[in-house]
């Protein structure tokens, strides 16, 4: 199934996310202000808007399912963290990352919401824990790279942390935590016979041809998707268990521009957005992971007009020929977003949020009164 439909809430949006229950967005509309929108209804309802904590563009947020916390990485070089009290409002607490010199470029919760992994220009990562005595979010930092860290992503079991950057090498550290993980869990990783390796040990160590744009983990762990600036998508097998250590590299080839987003639905199915502007699907054949193809409906572009429209039209536009998208994004698709087994969400610079279904199951906006292009 294609595109279930859109709404167009902002000039344009550089990144949002989800609460665990699907009822409330958060987004930042390309500034740095937080929107916190209710969507249990018919319609998109506004909510709230924080526009005086962040003094620069927020380049990425997250929402924990786990903790339902809000976490929000700026340019001003700080990461925030937000927490809905009993009045409904929600409010920041402070994260202290000593190390960002340059702008936080992108940030994730863990799983279990215990922790959120931050990214920086400078190529530093943080890894930041609640400390209730202070009441804020003290890092613990490690140096991977040298350059700016695009993409991270928790492993499902909260033990490890893929990062990659402008330096084209993707990387899989350990963050393990004695306090928050339990050996059951560091075994069930990496194996009986090994020590769980200490924080901040790199791991997996894979160079690519280009920066990456993207990453994200199977929710089974074994696979690492990860989206690179020449049109590529290469998938990394990672050994789990007693076959950890072994690493399988698989690159899938791209016809089209970057992506710059992805999300895996389940294990054998992969979708991603980018520079087209209409998301693309990747399966798991026998033959290995293929290109499935878009899943935009292409609508026909308007031919209906005569030869005199047409010349006054272009006459209008200082003969510039008429540009016509025919997919539902204008523009460069920013970020998406699993949001149930088979449907996922995109945001885009043209401000749209385009709902998407590749499954039969039941849709979690059927109530939601969406635009149709």
């Amino acid at each position: 199934m294609a595109c279930r439909g859109f709404f167009e809430i902002a000039s344009g949006i550089s990144t949002h996310a989800w609460s665990a229950d699907n009822s409330k967005l958060a987004l930042a509309p390309n500034n740095n202000e937080l929107h916190i929108f209710d969507v249990s209804g018919n319609d998109i309802v506004p909510a709230k808007i924080y526009a005086g904590e962040h003094l620069d563009l927020i380049s990425c947020l997250d929402w924990s399912a786990a903790s339902n916390l809000i976490v929000t990485a700026s340019q001003d070089r700080t990461c925030l963290v937000w927490r809905e009290y009993e009045d409904g409002e929600w409010r920041p607490e402070m994260s202290v990352l000593k190390e960002f010199d340059r702008a936080a470029t992108s940030v994730r919760w863990s799983p279990d919401g215990s922790r959120f992994v931050a990214g920086c220009g400078n190529g530093c990562i943080y890894v930041c824990t609640y400390h209730e005595d202070q009441s804020w979010w003290l890092g613990k930092t490690f140096n991977g790279f040298k350059a700016t860290v695009h993409a991270l992503d928790f492993h499902p079991s909260n033990v490890m942390i893929a990062a990659g950057g402008v330096e084209m090498e993707l990387k899989v550290f350990s963050s393990v935590d004695k306090k928050l993980d339990s050996k059951a869990t560091a075994k069930a990783v990496f194996g009986d016979n090994t020590k769980p390796p200490k924080f901040g040990d790199e791991l997996v160590s894979t160079p690519l041809r280009g920066w990456i744009e993207a990453c994200a983990w199977s929710p089974s762990g074994e696979t690492l998707a990860v989206a690179t600036h020449e049109s590529r998508v290469t998938m990394i097998l990672v050994g789990l268990g007693g076959s950890f250590g072994t690493v399988e590299v698989h690159p899938v080839n791209l016809r089209g521009l970057p992506l710059t987003s992805l999300v895996f639905a389940n294990d054998s199915t992969l979708v991603g957005a980018g520079y087209d502007m209409d998301p693309l699907k990747l399966a798991q054949s026998a033959n290995g992971w293929v290109v499935e193809g878009h899943l935009d409906e292409r609508k026909q572009k308007n031919v209906t007009r005569n030869v005199k429209q047409q010349m006054i039209d272009m006459a209008a536009r200082a003969g510039q020929a008429l540009h016509e998208h025919d997919t539902t994004h204008e523009n460069t698709i920013t970020s998406i977003r699993s949001v149930a087994d088979g449907q996922f969400t995109t945001s885009g610079l043209d401000g749209r949020i385009a709902v998407w279904n590749i499954s039969n199951l039941q849709d979690c906006f059927a109530k939601l009164k969406l635009s149709q292009r």
